[in-house]
């Protein structure tokens, strides 16, 4: 008795760079620049700051690792584990930007994005520390006799 043969067939599917980066992506990739002068100039003056490695873009930082370029979709993923799942400390935009950075990831709008998302967090509003200065600034009223309730000898 013969055993059919079973075929398998795999698609390999490649990751697609981030919308925000599409030209820098290409740029590295193909050495192609948009027609535009001054589009090919900035272009060409923003890719010393990334690298391509196996199709991925990655962001070279100052003084951080590389870290790889996501899409606004992912980047909304990202930030909502991060900020209440499985790191959830409900933290604020500021420090939330900077975990995000430590884990790896990087967009260009970052900061703003995490303020944003921190800004729409239900239980950040409920649970937040409840602020005991007055609303407004408070006025200093000086006393003409400084010294003159205390009484001197």
């Amino acid at each position: 008795m013969e055993v059919p043969a079973v075929r398998i067939e795999v698609m390999e599917i490649l990751p697609r760079a981030p919308s925000w980066v599409e030209d820098i992506f290409r740029y590295l990739e193909t050495n192609e620049v948009p027609e535009d002068r001054q589009k090919a100039k900035k272009i060409r003056n923003r890719v010393a700051r990334y690298t391509l490695i196996e199709r991925i873009l990655y962001w070279r930082g100052h003084s951080a690792p590389l870290l790889r370029c996501i899409s606004k979709e992912e980047a909304q993923y990202v930030l909502a584990e991060i900020h209440k799942r499985a790191c959830g400390s409900h933290s604020g935009g500021k420090a939330l930007a900077g975990k995000v950075m430590r884990v790896g990831y990087y967009w260009p709008r970052a900061l703003k994005d995490a303020k944003k998302y921190e800004r729409k967090c239900q239980k950040c509003h409920e649970y937040a520390k409840v602020p005991h200065f007055p609303s407004k600034e408070l006025a200093s009223i000086t006393s003409s006799w400084p010294f003159a309730q205390w009484g001197i000898d």
